[in-house]
């Protein structure tokens, strides 16, 4: 009962104290970071046409780091996979990004939704990415990288080097 109480806790505080952006993303950086650009100017929006990326002239640039979620680099095993599902997924829509604060690297370190679906959480289902505890205590993020199922996915017996 505590645990449940902790975990809805900090979920409501991460919502509560939650920032938002919106844009398409212009490029899969690597496996767990995206490019997205975003309107400057939120009237200009309603006047372009729907579906079309926001014009550059209008738009500034932001990098993502996907929160919760470690997925390997280029050269480590399943790599490749990892940046390729991701890139399927998100590249040349539209996302949402809802976040808390920036890492050391000036990125935006978010949770990224397509059409309501949470892109964090899909690398997990996916085991494309390993769930990254140490700074995150989603509930289904942790029940995702435990879950039976995962144990036949790509990275179930490899371990993150950030894991803790």
């Amino acid at each position: 009962m505590v645990f449940r109480l902790q975990a809805l806790f900090l979920m409501l505080s991460f919502t509560l104290f939650a920032e938002e952006i919106a844009g398409r993303v212009v490029r899969v950086v690597d496996d767990d970071t995206i490019t997205i650009l975003v309107s400057r100017d939120m009237r200009s929006v309603a006047s372009e046409t729907v579906g079309s990326a926001p014009r550059a002239d209008r738009a500034e640039k932001h990098k993502i780091r996907l929160h919760g979620i470690d997925a390997p680099e280029k050269k480590q095993s399943f790599g490749n996979a990892s940046r390729k599902f991701l890139s399927g997924l998100v590249a040349n829509r539209e996302v949402r990004v809802t976040y808390t604060r920036r890492d050391r690297y000036g990125r935006i370190v978010g949770i990224v939704f397509r059409d309501g679906c949470d892109i964090n959480l899909e690398m997990l289902k996916t085991g494309l990415a390993w769930y990254y505890k140490r700074y995150d205590s989603t509930p289904a993020y942790a029940q995702a990288s435990r879950s039976p199922r995962r144990e036949t996915r790509p990275l179930a017996r490899q371990e993150s080097d950030q894991s803790v």
